[in-house]
């Protein structure tokens, strides 16, 4: 088995990526072998905000802040997460920034995208209990067999 837990094939923003390490689990896996995708869903059509403070909380003295602004580049169908850390101290922030950067694919494509490089699909969840999935579910999991 070969497991992609949380959205980290959507991490892989170029298609020669994405296509490398689906082809790179075909490689590893017996025939019959699984693939498990576990995928942000329909991070594409999340709204874009600017500095959102998604987290406030202390950690000793210091009293820390997550601020997030989300922004999408749709012509690379990429989303953009701009994610700072505010650390005060005795009066003094600092501040500790990075990008996430996610591509989500409608899961269609990527059902195709796993034929392509020699799976089948064996099942596609919408929860970890093994519930159906359904467009509004909070997760997409893809349960591929290689062929």
């Amino acid at each position: 088995m070969v497991l992609a837990p949380y959205g980290i094939l959507q991490s892989l923003i170029t298609t020669r990526d994405l296509t490398a390490a689906l082809a790179s689990a075909a490689r590893v896996l017996r025939p019959g072998g699984t693939l498990g995708i576990d995928l942000v869903p329909d991070v594409a059509t999340w709204r874009e905000y600017t500095d959102h403070v998604r987290l406030r909380g202390r950690a000793g003295r210091a009293r820390i802040a997550l601020v997030e602004s989300v922004r999408r580049d749709r012509a690379r169908g990429l989303t953009i997460f701009k994610e700072q850390f505010l650390v005060t101290r005795d009066r003094r922030t600092r501040r500790h920034a990075f990008d996430l950067i996610f591509r989500t694919l409608p899961r269609p494509e990527m059902t195709r995208r796993l034929r392509r490089v020699g799976f089948s699909i064996d099942a596609t969840l919408g929860d970890y209990r093994g519930g159906p999935w359904h467009r509004g579910a909070g997760v997409w999991i893809i349960l591929a067999k290689k062929v």
